[in-house]
């Protein structure tokens, strides 16, 4: 997962942070993480809601996810 600084000197950077295993119950669904993307905070089928869900939950910054569906595989290669 991919998760954008806040503006360092002018510049935007990027940093790779390590996601937690996302267990199979959230299969298709959306979810909020927490702002250290340590637990799951809200999920749901709408965006919308799980955004309203985490900030009623008391994260005002959730990091969301969209949740693969079972039957999907992710597959991918090195472009060079």
């Amino acid at each position: 997962m991919l998760a954008y600084n806040k503006w360092e000197q002018g510049v935007e950077t990027m940093q790779t942070k390590h996601q937690p295993t996302v267990p199979r119950e959230y299969a298709g669904k959306w979810i909020a993480w927490d702002h250290d993307i340590t637990r799951i905070v809200a999920s749901g089928n709408s965006l919308v809601d799980v955004l309203k869900s985490a900030e009623e939950a008391g994260e005002p910054d959730p990091v969301l996810d969209k949740v693969p569906r079972v039957d999907v595989h992710l597959i991918g290669a090195r472009i060079r």
